[in-house]
């Protein structure tokens, strides 16, 4: 009984003091990616039902991650599971937020291709598709946030864009940009978890509970929707083309690439 007691009260202790100070971090690159104001939007709403009110910090993507496992923040707002889970202080949360898949953006149709004579640009960060340049030996080079990687397409100073399919179409309005094509990559989809630190395994089941909750009403659905339609605020086109098949061995030298 004594000990049933203890660890209820470490558990109440540990939600209480979550409740009064409770930081996310969110990749750098992430906010620049899908807007501050959409994320906090979305982890206020996953954590209103445990009463928790978050504070967030953007960081450097790895430097995040690191800091979050060593127990200097609470909680990481969104990862591909095989970049999470190498972080042994870290919780997953089972149900994802989101499926991601890789995709390139072009304004000419023939550069939405993996080839090695082109020149591609990716987002400071961007773990997966930094290993992705790594592991087809492409011509990567990396910029600061989405704007600046769609100005410079713009201006022809690179091929195409590697990202990932909530990358904020918003951003090619402020490009000048009025038509971009898509491929999609690696023929599947990533799913995106949300991550706590293990000192706060209390709140695993809660915040489960609350995101299957989101995701079965469609509110996270909505939020993600909102950044993936905004190119359509500008009367921007969207061309969809058909996705890009790598074979399996190359799919696992990539996630060999990403976990080392």
């Amino acid at each position: 009984m004594y000990k049933v007691l203890l660890i209820f009260f470490v558990s109440l202790f540990t939600t209480a003091s979550a409740a009064n100070n409770y930081t996310i971090n969110v990749s750098e690159s992430a906010s620049y990616q899908l807007g501050q104001a959409q994320i906090e939007t979305l982890f206020n709403k996953v954590y209103a039902p445990l009463d928790i009110t978050p504070h967030y910090i953007f960081l450097p993507s790895k430097r995040g991650l690191e800091q979050v496992n060593a127990g200097l923040y609470d909680a990481e707002a969104g990862r591909f599971t095989i970049i999470g889970n190498q972080y042994k202080s870290l919780l997953m949360i089972p149900t994802p937020l989101a499926e991601l898949k890789i995709v390139l953006f072009c304004i000419e149709e023939s550069f939405c291709q993996l080839d090695v004579n082109q020149g591609f640009l990716t987002i400071s960060g961007t773990l997966f598709t930094e290993a992705l340049c790594e592991s087809k030996l492409l011509s990567c080079n990396t910029v600061i946030n989405d704007k600046s990687a769609f100005i410079a397409l713009k201006k022809q100073r690179a091929h195409a864009i590697i990202g990932n399919s909530l990358f904020p179409k918003g951003t090619l309005c402020e490009s000048g940009l009025e038509q971009v094509y898509i491929r999609e990559i690696l023929g599947q989809s990533f799913p995106l978890h949300h991550f706590i630190h293990k000192r706060h395994q209390a709140l695993l089941a809660p915040l489960e509970q609350s995101i299957s909750k989101l995701k079965a009403s469609g509110e996270i659905t909505v939020i993600l929707n909102e950044i993936a339609n905004e190119f359509t605020h500008c009367n921007g086109k969207i061309i969809e083309l058909p996705p890009i098949q790598l074979n399996s061995s190359i799919d696992d030298g990539l996630i060999l690439n990403i976990m080392n």
